[in-house]
């Protein structure tokens, strides 16, 4: 079987940058893989806002309707419980709330293409081998997804949040 060296799709002249390593699990089978962001951001066109008249850019003030201006290490995290009723929200709680990141993918189930609801879906990303040991198995994993036209269904926590994810094999994908 032919192993693809070229996973990602060239979409810049700088090689892709991995945003996570880890690894599917599928059973007792472990894959290392590699994830890459499927939407540069730094392609993106972003502005300032700048004074009409000197054309210097404008900083933004935090300002209590009540106080006046106030400073940055005066301000406090709330949720809105309702109209102007709030509930603050400690640093700590925040951080006791974040899950572990972990390593590994685990795939739960395979289903089909259209069992799945676009709207579930978030932020498109590649995933590909990490490294040459690991390609025969991904592309094993990656064939058999377009061969049997399932998609893969797993969860993985990255960044402290706990998340959905979906593979599936587009002729462009993964080479």
């Amino acid at each position: 079987m032919p192993v693809c060296s070229e996973f990602l799709p060239r979409l810049s002249t700088m090689k892709p940058r991995a945003i996570w390593t880890g690894y599917i699990k599928i059973s007792l089978v472990t894959i290392p893989v590699r994830l890459y962001g499927a939407v540069n951001e730094s392609d993106k066109i972003s502005f300032n806002q700048l004074h009409k008249n000197c054309h210097q850019r404008l900083r933004q003030q935090l300002v209590c309707p009540i106080h006046g201006k106030v400073e940055r290490e005066d301000v406090v995290k709330g949720y809105e419980l309702e109209k102007d009723r709030f509930v603050v929200v400690e640093p700590s709680e925040l951080e006791a709330l974040k899950l572990e990141t972990t390593r590994g993918i685990e795939v739960s189930q395979f289903i089909s293409q259209d069992e799945l609801d676009p709207f579930l879906l978030d932020t498109p990303y590649y995933l590909g081998p990490d490294g040459p040991v690991s390609e025969e198995a991904f592309v094993i994993f990656r064939e058999s997804l377009q061969r049997s036209g399932q998609i893969g269904l797993g969860r993985v926590v990255m960044a402290g949040e706990n998340g959905l994810l979906r593979w599936r094999r587009w002729a462009r994908e993964w080479c």
